[in-house]
């Protein structure tokens, strides 16, 4: 959409400092089979009914092995990323301005800057192997179980639960919770 080449374009001129890179669904899918065949991640990812779950999986997988940002190409950001952090910095995270039903173990509200918000997985960025992301890795392998052949009156909030923004502000507090 026009929309969307204008606002990637823009963001593009905020940070000519980094490489951008697109993946659609057949690259993204290739990029699965190719680097995690042999971990469970890949059965869930190829399992996922739909397709923000997948793209969910993705993010955490390709971050985890590259390193650098992602960003939803509907979202990007105002400033130049570079000025969000310290250069030496190990990851970058944004709260949401919505509220978590669960307030966090205290270990972690004393160390977030916002202990009673949501925190967004479409725009982050980590150096490659970064534990959190392996904790989002891990723990989407450990409930779809759960999830499995169930039906939800509310699909979307399923998605949220399982590999979005509930998943990810789960990782990020029981990261947080052990490493400060």
């Amino acid at each position: 959409h026009p929309l969307h080449a204008k606002s990637i374009e823009q963001f593009r001129q905020l940070n000519p400092d980094i490489s951008f890179v697109l993946f659609d669904r057949a690259d993204r899918d290739d990029y699965m089979e190719k680097n995690w065949s042999d971990h469970p991640i890949l059965d869930v990812y190829q399992r996922a009914l739909v397709g923000q779950m997948q793209a969910d999986i993705f993010r955490y997988c390709i971050v985890f092995d590259r390193g650098g940002y992602y960003f939803d190409y509907n979202k990007g950001c105002s400033v130049p990323l570079h000025t969000l952090h310290p250069a030496d910095s190990d990851g970058l995270v944004t709260a949401e301005s919505n509220l978590s039903l669960v307030f966090p173990k205290n270990e972690a509200a004393t160390a977030l800057s916002h202990p009673t918000n949501l925190h967004a997985q479409w725009g982050f960025g980590f150096r490659a192997k970064h534990p959190l992301l392996h904790i989002a890795i891990e723990r989407i392998v450990e409930i779809e179980p759960f999830f499995r052949d169930k039906e939800f009156p509310v699909p979307k909030e399923a998605v949220l639960a399982m590999t979005a923004t509930g998943l990810f502000t789960d990782s990020l507090r029981t990261y947080v919770s052990k490493n400060g």
